[in-house]
């Protein structure tokens, strides 16, 4: 039994104002049906559920049902059994609504999610539900949250889970209004309801996941395993060549590179068997076998990495002995170092090799489909992320990323729909800026960036804008919205930084609205801590006040940013919303994924020009901004690659 409960009922009659509360267990179907009557006499109810167990606090008492095997009726019975309940009119408050459904529990009426109601309130993305109750709560409970935290969850027995569940659910019996109440006085109800009506979207997409093709991924892994085993000889070619030109420079002798290799050595043998006879082989060897045969080194390794660069090849050092790939970048493109560019290339293959074709395929159910974790609070700007795995990661232009796209299928009779946001951020920008230059853009259907183009490289409507000058274009656009400074324009672009600031400079004479407006959010986050979407979603910018000028200047960035990017972020979850409502029941179409300003379905094939236009119309109609129309692409094909 746990300790710390000499304010229990004290608590309990909190919780009940006034009324001492029951507590008990219910472990048969008659229990369940008792307190189906219980519920539908309370003003609410507060619901915590984990794998183990579920606790409903009621006006009348708190009442604990296992899930464990060695419960007297099987976890399906139960949570048959519990439907009914969840189907009653009277308002649950809940932390997690996606768990909930993940378990089974979805209840028709739900008053506050407290986990997403936290999340809006604090942009607090990875708080743990104690420190919650605690920052809540305070002293009152401490002592109960400290020892529970301190409990395995595996090793509870029913009584000890009962407890742990209860402090939970009373915490969520006592918040719910004061959430609701915070929610509407801080502006955050509309935002908060999309978010909740979003919830079961996401379950559903979760749930359908994507299927993927084993065999090409087996085919593709050999494929990269041998550009990796090809870069390999290379590295190592580039390493003799230049410890032999130091040799030469009279930089190192035979007695430096024998120390050097049992550096390396070191490292590379963890036993000391092992160790000792590598040892051994190196104080035998002549110079021949040094550079020939034992020139071993993990290449994965930034330690042994740093010593083969800057100790045997005497490459000048960038940040003290640093392999980051800055400093790799630095190399490659001021000294003209081969081995960064392979080692820079073995590092990108490695990680995709890793990540994506050796991970995914052992990530399957029983169908060859990925399921992946949406995550709707775990980011601040309120972009949704994903997890387990991350398909929101895979690279869009390298010829890798294309490459795992391909193995990302449709099934038998079906194709793949995607459809994005042509310049959604923009667009957002052009819209909240009120810039003439850009609505303008967006009425006649210009091409921004070459728009951008002309007025950077000061180009005349009749001379024609290479690709080369349209994509450094389109990197200043952008850059704009994520706040990028000259210094990390012109590191991107690999120019000066007075030309990088000029650049930014004739961005603003060409949109002197945006400059406006970058002003205006910033003014406003200094004097309120915070900045807010169109859709009032908030972010409090920490450091807006700083007397720190790099922690300002950081979090200036940040508040331009969460505007734009929160924006479309709204944006993009009210068409999901929509999306979902539109396609309900429909058993030839299936919402897939999101991956930031796209959305990909699995459709049948002979219906999927229509599914098409009617997807195309709903995300270009939904939302209406004043002075800009949303625009989405399409592509469709048999895989992720082909409908890019």
């Amino acid at each position: 039994m746990l300790e710390g409960k000499k304010n229990e009922e004290e608590k309990d009659i909190e919780v009940l104002k006034g009324k001492k509360l029951e507590k008990s267990d219910i472990i048969d179907l008659d229990g369940i049906k008792k307190l189906k009557d219980e519920i539908k006499k309370s003003d609410q109810v507060a619901l915590f559920a984990n794998e183990n167990g579920i606790v409903f606090i009621t006006d009348k008492g708190n009442r604990y049902i296992s899930l464990n095997p060695s419960a007297l009726i099987t976890k399906e019975i139960t949570l048959d059994a519990l439907k009914p309940l969840f189907q009653l009119d009277t308002p649950y408050v809940i932390y997690g609504y996606k768990k909930l459904l993940k378990a089974g529990i979805d209840p028709k009426n739900i008053k506050c999610d407290i986990f997403i109601g936290n999340y809006l309130l604090t942009n607090h993305t990875k708080e743990e539900f104690e420190d919650l109750v605690l920052n809540r709560d305070g002293e009152v409970l401490k002592t109960q949250t400290e020892i529970l935290k301190e409990k395995v969850i595996e090793k509870m027995n029913s009584e000890d889970m009962h407890d742990f569940l209860e402090i939970r659910a009373k915490f969520l019996y006592r918040s719910g209004d004061k959430f609701l109440e915070e929610l509407e006085k801080d502006k955050l109800t509309k935002i908060y309801n999309i978010e909740m009506d979003l919830v079961k979207v996401l379950y559903k997409m979760e749930n359908e996941g994507i299927l993927i093709d084993l065999d090409y991924f087996k085919a593709y892994q050999k494929e990269l395993a041998i550009k990796l085993d090809e870069i390999i000889p290379q590295i190592k070619a580039e390493v003799k060549k230049c410890v032999e030109h130091n040799i030469n420079m009279m930089e190192l002798t035979e007695t430096n590179i024998k120390d050097i290799l049992l550096q390396l050595g070191k490292l590379n043998y963890k036993k000391k068997s092992e160790y000792t006879a590598y040892e051994q082989k190196i104080e035998e060897a002549d110079l021949d076998e040094l550079l020939n045969n034992q020139l071993i080194f993990n290449i994965a390794s930034p330690k042994q990495l740093g010593i083969v660069l800057f100790q045997l090849m005497k490459l000048s050092k960038v940040k003290k002995e640093s392999v980051g790939v800055e400093v790799l970048e630095v190399l490659r493109d001021r000294d003209g170092e081969a081995i960064a560019e392979n080692i820079l290339e073995y590092r990108k293959l490695a990680k995709l090799q890793s990540t994506y074709v050796e991970a995914l395929p052992k990530l399957v159910d029983e169908n060859s489909r990925i399921h992946t974790t949406f995550n709707q609070t775990g980011t601040a700007t309120g972009r949704l992320s994903s997890s387990n795995p991350n398909l929101q990661n895979i690279p869009v232009r390298t010829i890798e990323g294309i490459k795992i796209r391909q193995g990302f299928v449709a099934k038998n009779g079906y194709k793949l729909l995607a459809i994005d946001y042509s310049q959604i951020e923009l667009r957002v920008l052009a819209e909240i800026s009120k810039d003439e230059t850009l609505i303008l853009a967006y009425e006649q259907d210009k091409d921004l960036h070459d728009l951008t183009a002309r007025k950077l490289f000061s180009l005349t409507e009749d001379e024609e804008v290479s690709r080369e000058k349209r994509s450094l274009a389109k990197i200043v656009n952008f850059s704009i919205i994520y706040g990028k400074t000259a210094f990390g324009l012109s590191s991107e672009l690999k120019i000066s930084l007075g030309e990088a600031k000029e650049y930014i400079s004739r961005y603003f004479t060409q949109y002197p609205g945006v400059k406006a407006l970058e002003t205006k959010i910033i003014e406003e986050a200094k004097c309120d801590g915070f900045v807010r979407t169109l859709y009032d979603r908030k972010r409090t910018i920490d450091g807006i006040n700083s007397s720190n000028k790099n922690i300002v200047k950081q979090a200036e960035r940040m508040a331009v940013n969460s505007v734009i990017q929160g924006t479309a972020a709204d944006i993009l979850k009210i068409v999901m919303v929509e999306l979902n409502k539109k396609l309900e029941g429909m058993e030839d179409i299936k919402m897939n994924l999101q991956v930031h300003d796209e959305l990909i379905f699995e459709v049948k094939e002979e219906k999927i020009e229509e599914y098409a236009k009617l997807i195309k119309d709903i995300m270009e109609t939904t939302v209406k901004l004043d002075d800009v129309k949303l625009k989405a692409n399409v592509a469709m094909g048999y895989n992720w690659s082909e409908a890019k």
